[in-house]
């Protein structure tokens, strides 16, 4: 069988930190999927949430209703959580639910599969742990959400969209705007591998789904597909949304390598000239010349001689100008307080 995963996350109005998180791991056969939405908003409610991901984490292999109750206890010192838990095994084509709180599960696929979170929050109150266990005989799709989405919308009527545009388009259009929000969207074939992107890999925390953190070589991988993934839901053909992919991937690389990491927002833009946004910041030294790097040949904060450019071969384009011919307009600043910003914009119609 085959197990497909994609998400989509954003904090409530007026927040840049989102205080759901979620975490993907998969091993030897098995996935776990775990989604948190801390109680309140902002860095608190991120906390709890982080940390309830990270010990599914450091418990992946105990069994579900052990590894809730125990999670309870961890996170007492924290503000508490809604959570929920999804592990598929493969080999048995087994299907294990468990969920506290707020947390919202729906099944397409089979009429059997209908699990439910228990009342209360982890860290806080919990009076009992349910698991819920099924055996998996027909193709499913499973939808996670938190409180932030409504759950007034049929699953039927988005069954037949790529996944990753199943979560954006839930979000889109039952995300609530005065609460921290989170879709994700499991596809489970009995049988047979999904034939569709790779599965969803490592872990979001905390960030808004179009907002996120970076820091390892790793994350420009995730990065560069959910750019790409987002570029395709808002109507880009799949070349120029692999274009936009890679340009994340070229600045996410460059933030890490000189920076230690930094943050990138991806926005939608509407209106006469739709398109799509990506802004990288980071706190690392800047560079001396923003214009002059984004040319072929400038890369480390200087202009490269001759010899160097012919045997250089970090990045596609030495520094920034694989970008400029990947996307259409690309500013490049130092920020006031120390570290770089980079803008860059891909329109849907030039």
């Amino acid at each position: 069988m085959g197990v497909q995963i994609a998400a989509a996350q954003r904090p409530v109005s007026g927040e840049r930190i989102c205080g759901d998180a979620y975490l993907v791991l998969s091993a030897a056969g098995t996935t776990n999927v775990a989604l948190a939405d801390g109680l309140g908003h902002g860095p608190p409610a991120a906390q709890a949430a982080v940390a309830f991901c990270g010990h599914v984490r450091q418990h992946q292999t105990d069994a579900l209703d052990s590894l809730v109750r125990s999670a309870h206890v961890a996170l007492s010192s924290t503000r508490g959580a809604a959570v929920a838990v999804v592990r598929i095994d493969e080999a048995a084509r087994r299907m294990e639910f468990c969920g506290v709180g707020n947390i919202e599960v729906a099944c397409e696929g089979d009429a059997n599969i209908r699990p439910f979170s228990v009342a209360g929050v982890v860290g806080k109150r919990v009076r009992r742990v349910q698991v819920f266990e099924y055996e998996l005989r027909d193709p499913i799709l499973l939808l996670l959400t938190s409180d932030g989405v409504s759950s007034r919308l049929d699953l039927a009527d988005y069954a037949a969209l790529p996944l990753h545009q199943l979560a954006e388009r839930v979000m889109a259009r039952h995300g609530k705007h005065h609460d921290d929000a989170t879709c994700i969207a499991i596809r489970a074939a009995v049988g047979r591998a999904v034939a569709e992107t790779p599965a969803l890999e490592g872990e979001r925390l905390p960030g808004t789904g179009r907002s996120f953190m970076v820091q390892r070589d790793s994350d420009s991988v995730w990065a560069s597909r959910r750019a790409a993934r987002l570029a395709e839901a808002l109507g880009f053909e799949r070349r120029d949304a692999w274009a936009i992919g890679i340009a994340v991937s070229e600045l996410v690389s460059n933030a890490v390598k000189y920076a230690g990491g930094g943050e990138v927002s991806l926005r939608s833009l509407l209106g006469a000239r739709p398109g799509l946004e990506v802004v990288v910041r980071d706190s690392g030294p800047g560079i001396p010349d923003p214009q002059a790097a984004l040319e072929d040949g400038y890369s480390g904060g200087r202009r490269l001689t001759l010899d160097e450019r012919l045997t250089h071969r970090d990045g596609l384009g030495l520094g920034l100008g694989a970008v400029t011919r990947l996307t259409d307009e690309v500013q490049v600043r130092n920020r006031a307080g120390g570290g770089l910003e980079v803008v860059a914009r891909k329109w849907l119609h030039k």
